[in-house]
C-alpha cells in the first residue's frame, strides 16, 4: 500500500497538469492498469476483454485512494491492532 500511495502521489501530480498534457486519471489508468493489475496466469483473451474492468478499477484507485484507503485500514488493518 504504501508503493501505491507513492505512485498515487505522483500519479496525482501528473493528473494535475492535464490541461498541458491530457492525461486525466481515466486515461492514465488506461495506461498503468495493465502494468500494475495483471492476473498470475496471463491468457491474451481474457486481458484484451478484462481491459475496460481493470482501467475502470485502477481509475477509482486513482480518484477514491484515500476513502479505500480508510476503508481498508478499518476492516483489515484495525482488528489487529
Amino acid at each position: 500500500i504504501t508503493i501505491f500511495k507513492k505512485k498515487k502521489k505522483f500519479l496525482r501530480i501528473v493528473v494535475s497538469f492535464s490541461t498541458f498534457n491530457k492525461m486525466i486519471s481515466s486515461n492514465i489508468a488506461t495506461v498503468f492498469a495493465p502494468n500494475l493489475l495483471r492476473p498470475k496466469n496471463e491468457d491474451i483473451t481474457e486481458t484484451v476483454l478484462d481491459t475496460n474492468n481493470v482501467a475502470a478499477i485502477m481509475h477509482s484507485m486513482i480518484d477514491d485512494f484515500e476513502f479505500l484507503f480508510k476503508v481498508f485500514f478499518f476492516f483489515f488493518l484495525s482488528p489487529l491492532l
